[in-house]
């Protein structure tokens, strides 16, 4: 009865739009007061005795933080577009089919063994309640199971772990040997990894060891198994001249590539602020200080390594900034919600300097990586977690990880030490179940000859013997051009 009475006054006065917002405030007070009190716990859709569905805020903040975790995961699965057009400009032209069927279909293979086991390896839960430090052992099949978007997350991570390792490898490596190294690291290598990381019952998280986002899972993982890969697939044929100089293979187009790293620069901030899984909380604060150190770390290596280059070789390279850029994306991915945005700016300019000494270092030993993908992963995703050890902030930690009893902030503030151990022990460990089970896997496939493609597909191009021809068709013009 008031509120028509406000109105019809406020009207014949001749008040403007303001007093029109003002009136629209009042109408709300007016109907939150006159609406039922909502319950403090969640509610799954119970009627109250007028028969008015009650919404709980517990309920709303579930929906919120969904929608929040969804959103970033379909921009991590952005990555894929992201690698896909990078390694398809780094490699040359012959083999451009390859790369792009490799990551099309690492992420449909993924999908399969992550929902079949592989997620449950890493988060699974025991119908029996029973904890294991190791590996998960329930839902598989996601049986039992409710938290999609949580699957969801960690499928495209595990995909972007495999599309890691296959970089190093790119351009002589037999299509089924992929596939075949696609199933075991989704299905066993990062499921491991994820749950003693990630999971509440995982050992690494117990003992104290942080990482976020997946510098160790992701990053370190996919690196390692790529270096192990490149080592055992020995160079591309003329890489090397036979008294072990390095003979130049450029990228066959720099413009996709450029587009690819900014497509996963884009991405990585869903990577690093979906990490959160939500915003209510006061999460979003977390979220907004890790944008702020994605985009310092990330800068401040490509400016390194753009430095560093110009000093090197008197000229602004474009691909060592392309990958310089992704070493810093990659070195801030482990502690991005624990350390000050001034640290990310310390840390992306060590990565950036390990991305160029890195890149020299495999050169020297004849370690052929078109892309430099096991320096940047696996050696700028092992600073990442050291320097985590190094500028965890206490209260950032809190925040972080407000459930977690063992907290412990980095060397430079607590002077103990234990964190960086923490970080150092999980480096090691991680590193040697990557590489070891990849090493029995790579000289089982090298021995039974279903590794490195024949001589002849080499020189050719994989795509003219595996896929149906080039990717790229020129039809003269009229000139005859």
């Amino acid at each position: 009865i008031t509120l028509p009475i406000i109105y019809r006054r406020m009207m014949l006065r001749g008040f403007g739009s303001l007093r029109l917002l003002l009136f629209a405030s009042l109408a709300c007070c007016f109907i939150q007061g006159a609406l039922p009190q909502q319950k403090s716990a969640r509610n799954d859709g119970g009627n109250d005795a007028n028969g008015l569905v009650e919404v709980s805020f517990t309920e709303l903040e579930w929906d919120i933080d969904a929608d929040w975790l969804l959103s970033n995961t379909y921009l991590v699965f952005f990555l894929q577009a992201g690698f896909g057009m990078l390694e398809a400009g780094m490699v040359r032209a012959k083999n451009t089919k390859n790369v792009l069927l490799k990551n099309l279909i690492n992420t449909a293979i993924c999908a399969i063994s992550f929902w079949a086991v592989g997620y449950s390896f890493a988060f699974g839960q025991s119908s029996s309640g029973a904890k294991n430090p190791f590996i998960g052992t329930g839902n598989f099949f996601l049986i039992d199971f409710r938290y999609y978007a949580h699957w969801s997350l960690h499928w495209v991570k595990a995909s972007a772990a495999v599309t890691v390792l296959s970089h190093p490898m790119a351009e002589r490596t037999m299509f089924p040997a992929y596939v075949i190294i696609a199933i075991v690291v989704s299905t066993i290598v990062y499921p491991t990894v994820a749950h003693w990381l990630h999971s509440d019952e995982g050992w690494l998280n117990v003992m104290g060891m942080i990482d976020y986002t997946g510098g160790t899972a992701v990053h370190i993982v996919g690196g390692a198994a790529g270096l192990v890969g490149t080592i055992i697939l020995r160079p591309r044929l003329g890489r090397f001249d036979q008294a072990g100089k390095p003979r130049a293979m450029p990228p066959h187009n720099v413009t996709v590539t450029s587009l690819g790293i900014f497509i996963l620069w884009y991405a990585w901030y869903g990577c690093t602020t979906g990490s959160t899984l939500g915003l209510t909380q006061r999460r979003w604060l977390v979220a907004a200080r890790i944008a702020i150190v994605t985009t310092l770390g990330a800068t401040s290596s490509l400016l390194t390594v753009l430095v560093t280059r110009r000093l090197q070789t008197y000229k602004y390279d474009l691909v060592p900034c392309i990958n310089g850029l992704l070493a810093g994306l990659v070195s801030i991915t482990a502690g991005c919600a624990v350390i000050a945005p001034w640290t990310a700016v310390i840390i992306g300019f060590v990565a950036g300097m390990i991305y160029v000494g890195g890149s020299a270092l495999l050169i020297h030993m004849r370690i052929d990586d078109p892309l430099d993908a096991s320096v940047v992963h696996l050696g700028c995703g092992a600073w990442g977690v050291f320097a985590t050890g190094l500028f965890a902030v206490k209260d950032y930690i809190h925040t972080a990880y407000p459930f977690r009893e063992n907290i412990v902030s980095g060397l430079f503030y607590d002077r103990t030490g234990w964190l960086l151990g923490y970080q150092v022990l999980g480096i090691v460990v991680v590193c040697a179940w990557t590489m070891g089970i990849c090493a029995v896997l790579f000289f089982l496939l090298r021995r039974f000859h279903s590794l490195r493609v024949d001589h002849d597909t080499e020189l050719a191009g994989i795509d003219n013997s595996d896929h149906g021809g080039s990717a790229y068709f020129f039809m003269p013009n009229s000139t005859g051009l």
